[in-house]
């Protein structure tokens, strides 16, 4: 009778299941790769989650699999036997002759590497290994699998991760989910709500010799709720921690031009997040509308008018245009505190600061994924480099002596290697010299 153990591995262990799984794993890497974080519209968002709840499901799945074959693994090496298919090696003996070949056998195979493992009576194996702790390597490799599979698993339930964009002197006395441009929250997961707040210094880009972008660099705080604050500072490869959370520099960065309107009894002031170039030394651009004042603004920024390439704002100015209703108020350069009238009011660009982008993130499963890296990596290294093998030597009730040849996947046993070990084992049987290898 089938017992419940089999029927499972018969499902989760099949060809089709496994193919299944290692496909929808890549589509979902596909999506998620495709899809960026960030605000999106209603067809990607429902996308990405969707995606989420696919990898979910497949997990789920994948670690009944992982976890029946470690099962079965260590079934196999409680209670070992031979593997493979049986080759015969040499002529039948009766249970006398068979106890002093088996001596001659272990002494052949000896020069080629292999230890003697047990055997005892005629029903019995004679175990050889060589390489034989790697054995444990196909263990390794599953269980670190198991562990990566559970951080993905475990962020994808329990993860939560968001972006704050900050200007240089902004201070936001608790990070709440209101606080954040875009949240990302596991399927079992509350809002993205910090007991903590953040405030922006400084930034400071670092271009490469070619023009690029090597480092983006940020002095901030961290606020306590009774008012204290811890100074840091991060950059793309130095995270930092508070508690179970971790705060990364994103390498997005712009510069922010902020307009006055003065006049007819107001005084108005907003910001504009201006986005990078996306060549070096193009216009850092971006604008939006004037909140009451039926204004809407474009600018073309560059930090230095004499020197595009420079990334410090000491000659800042650009290219601005003003619409109102339709009709175009103003077009032309302006530079830092220069004033455009329009009509009774004039507008004024009045300050430069830069801003960046902070991904604050925690649950993300780093306890699992890291060492299940580690054990991957141990684990096929001693499957496809060191290759344990393993040669089963037995006598079967009819006299006749049989062999079988094992090595892990990628399942192949060195055909040279084969070849002497027979060799070996028949010179033995046959009462050649002892050894017998070629």
């Amino acid at each position: 009778m089938t017992s419940l153990r089999q029927r499972l591995e018969a499902v989760f262990l099949g060809r089709a299941v496994v193919t299944t799984l290692l496909g929808a794993w890549l589509a979902c890497a596909v999506v998620q790769a495709a899809v960026p974080e960030g605000p999106l519209p209603g067809r990607l968002a429902a996308l990405r989650a969707a995606n989420r709840w696919a990898f979910a499901a497949s997990a789920l799945v994948g670690l009944v699999s992982l976890a029946l074959a470690m099962d079965r693994i260590l079934r196999r090496e409680r209670c070992p036997g031979p593997r493979g298919r049986a080759e015969a090696v040499g002529r039948g003996l009766d249970e006398a002759e068979w106890r002093r070949r088996r001596a001659r056998i272990a002494a052949g195979l000896r020069r080629l590497g292999y230890a003697a493992r047990g055997g005892a009576g005629a029903g019995e194996a004679l175990r050889f290994r060589r390489r034989g702790s790697a054995r444990w390597g196909t263990l390794v490799l599953h269980a670190g699998l198991f562990l990566v599979l559970s951080a993905f698993l475990y962020r994808g339930l329990l993860g939560q991760r968001g972006e704050v964009r900050l200007m240089e002197g902004d201070r936001l006395p608790r990070l709440t989910r209101g606080a954040f441009a875009w949240t990302e929250t596991g399927l079992l997961a509350g809002p993205f709500d910090l007991d903590f707040g953040l405030a922006l210094n400084e930034v400071r880009p670092v271009p490469d010799a070619d023009g690029g972008l090597r480092d983006v660099r940020s002095r901030i705080e961290l606020l306590d709720p009774g008012g204290g604050s811890t100074s840091l500072e991060l950059d793309l490869s130095a995270p930092v921690r508070r508690g179970g959370v971790r705060l990364y520099q994103t390498d997005r960065w712009g510069f922010v031009a902020t307009f006055f309107l003065r006049g007819a009894g107001r005084f108005l002031a907003t910001h504009y997040f201006l986005d990078p170039p996306g060549r070096p030394g193009g216009g850092f651009t971006g604008g939006g509308d004037f909140p009451e004042t039926g204004l809407r603004l474009r600018m073309a920024f560059h930090p230095d008018l004499l020197d595009p390439g420079s990334l410090e704002p000491r000659r800042p100015g650009g290219h601005l245009v003003v619409w109102q209703g339709g009709r175009k108020r103003f077009e032309g350069r302006i530079l830092f505190s220069q004033r455009v009238r329009l009509g009774d009011e004039g507008l004024v660009f009045g300050r430069v600061a830069r801003w960046t982008g902070i991904v604050a993130a925690r649950h993300q499963g780093r306890l699992f994924f890291y060492p299940g890296l580690f054990a991957s990596a141990l684990g096929a290294a001693l499957v496809y480099l060191v290759r344990p093998r393993e040669i089963h030597v037995v006598r079967g009730a009819d006299g006749r002596v049989a062999a079988w040849f094992w090595a892990p996947y990628p399942g192949r046993f060195p055909a040279a290697e084969r070849a002497a070990a027979r060799s070996a084992i028949a010179a033995a049987l046959d009462g050649g010299r002892d050894g017998g290898v070629a």
